[in-house]
């Protein structure tokens, strides 16, 4: 069953108004819908009550056709609001009659080395091709610029924000159909993040003759926004899609890739037997018990997990070298969950971690030495945006303060005060959603001890896949098997829009 917020029930009865209150619940589910993901509404997925009332929608006002300017379009038995509607058709048009190349495949199957040498091979053939690396995120944006250092050196990655350069609280960019990017190439890794909203953003703001390049694994979450483009676009049989199958970065034996492979596969019959052996030094799984007893369990696991991060924490220098060392400590360890709230998601697990760091520093201030942040909300001004890591540590510059350190490309520090940040949250835990573009060492995967929506084969999947050497996957039999076997399915008509490419 849907939950509906006050802001689904306040936006149905507007487009509903007096004449047509039998349609609230049908604009509200849209509504619920789209904040959750989905491009729009199947109304034949809608039940029995909202088909019920169906066929009155095209009397409603706010109700339109393709081709008309209204609120709400319905597109044969899928209900849009009209900007997603439109996101969708421009997003089909310009993949039926661009240039695009699409490279999809695990972790390590070669898709930016693949890149690489792509580029450089054009780059010798024309010295003066302009060619702009992205990716939905700092992280991702820092990681595929070091993919490409070896190859195409001097080449800077920058997020799709970031490119597309935004005015500042505005929602709109710099670049776009008026002014296009100066790019004859454009390369955005870690695809399967971005939502329709902003792939529509960038497609409207390349040149005629610029080639749009997409990597990514079609297999991982999908975008926080509205959206699957990545999957959508990687379910045609296009000749211009590749997809890589073999992992350099796990060994054939390895338990990591094995154990993802099954995921992926809905294979729970060798999933769990296989866990359940306990003689895989990679991937290891604990049944939650209560509770109480995974506090503790937790507690113990963010000690080990952080150790040599809070120890250096503690020894600090207070210099920019040691502030680049931190980074590297931190970035070893993640607990990733698939929840936010409850004794399982990660405001508590943060909340345990704090109390663990600031009983050791003695500081009961909100902003404390060592605390690790990740910014929530762009802020177009400070150029910090939704997916960027800081680090509160001391200022070299001013003792006896603290300022906020992110790392930027060539291991330079950059440093703003607490107090100018822009909304941000602890990060010892952090979603799975929120980890995607990322890699650590090793990876606790905390689910659940009761089954949970947003517990699916592509959240698990994405969790094992975040970890290098070892991943510990904490949940019960049941939600893991549940998880497995339930895929993510966003409603839209871009499939159906691109059915025929490839055939």
């Amino acid at each position: 069953m849907t939950e509906l917020t006050s802001l689904d029930r306040r936006i149905a009865a507007y487009l509903a108004g007096p004449d047509h209150k039998e349609l609230e619940p049908l604009f509200a589910l849209l509504s619920s819908h789209t904040a959750t993901g989905h491009v729009c509404l199947d109304l034949a997925k809608a039940g029995p009550e909202a088909m019920a009332v169906a066929h009155k929608l095209k009397e409603s006002p706010s109700v339109g056709v393709p081709g008309e300017f209204k609120p709400v379009i319905i597109d044969k038995q899928r209900l849009y609001f009209y900007r997603y509607y439109q996101y969708e058709q421009t997003l089909a048009a310009f993949i039926k009659k661009n240039s695009l190349t699409v490279i999809t495949g695990g972790p390590g199957t070669g898709k930016t080395t693949g890149v690489a040498k792509t580029l450089l091979a054009m780059r010798e053939k024309d010295p003066a091709i302009r060619i702009a690396l992205a990716a939905p995120t700092g992280k991702g944006a820092s990681r595929l610029q070091e993919a490409v250092q070896k190859t195409l050196p001097g080449l800077q990655a920058s997020t799709i924000h970031r490119l597309l350069k935004p005015k500042y609280d505005t929602g709109i960019f710099t670049h776009n159909a008026e002014n296009p990017l100066p790019a004859d190439v454009v390369v955005v890794d870690e695809a399967s993040m971005v939502d329709i909203a902003l792939m529509v953003k960038l497609i409207e703001a390349l040149l005629p003759q610029t080639r749009l390049v997409l990597l990514g694994d079609k297999d991982q979450l999908a975008s926080v926004e509205a959206g699957s483009v990545l999957a959508d676009i990687c379910a045609t049989n296009a000749d211009w899609i590749t997809r890589l199958e073999t992992s350099y970065r796990f060994s054939p034996d390895s338990g990591i890739g094995y154990v993802s492979k099954l995921v992926n596969a809905g294979n729970t019959a060798d999933t769990l037997p296989y866990l359940a052996l306990k003689n895989d030094m990679a991937i290891a799984f604990t049944e939650i018990q209560t509770p109480g007893w995974f506090k503790n369990y937790i507690r113990d696991a963010l000690i080990a997990g952080y150790a040599e991060y809070f120890k250096a924490v503690n020894a600090l220098a207070y210099s920019q070298t040691d502030s680049v060392k931190l980074f590297s400590l931190f970035g070893r360890f993640r607990v990733l969950c698939a929840l936010k709230k409850g004794p399982y998601g990660e405001q508590t697990i943060n909340a345990l971690a704090r109390e663990i760091l600031v009983s050791r520093s003695g500081s009961g201030e909100t902003q404390y030495c060592g605390r690790p942040i990740i910014i929530t909300k762009n802020d177009y001004n400070l150029k910090l945006f939704n997916g960027d890591i800081g680090l509160i540590l001391p200022d070299p510059n001013n003792p006896g303060r603290l300022s906020c350190c992110f790392l930027l490309p060539g291991n330079t520090i950059r440093r703003i005060a607490p107090g100018r940040l822009p909304e941000h949250e602890t990060v010892f835990a952090m979603t799975v959603h929120k980890s995607q573009g990322s890699e650590f060492d090793k990876v606790m995967l905390v689910l659940s001890d009761t089954p949970s929506p947003v517990i699916t084969r592509e959240l698990i999947y994405t969790g094992i896949t975040r970890a290098r050497t070892r991943v510990a996957i904490v949940a019960s039999d049941t939600v893991l098997e549940t998880g497995i076997t339930t895929r993510t399915i966003r409603d839209s008509g871009l499939r159906e829009a691109l059915a025929l490419i490839g055939r």
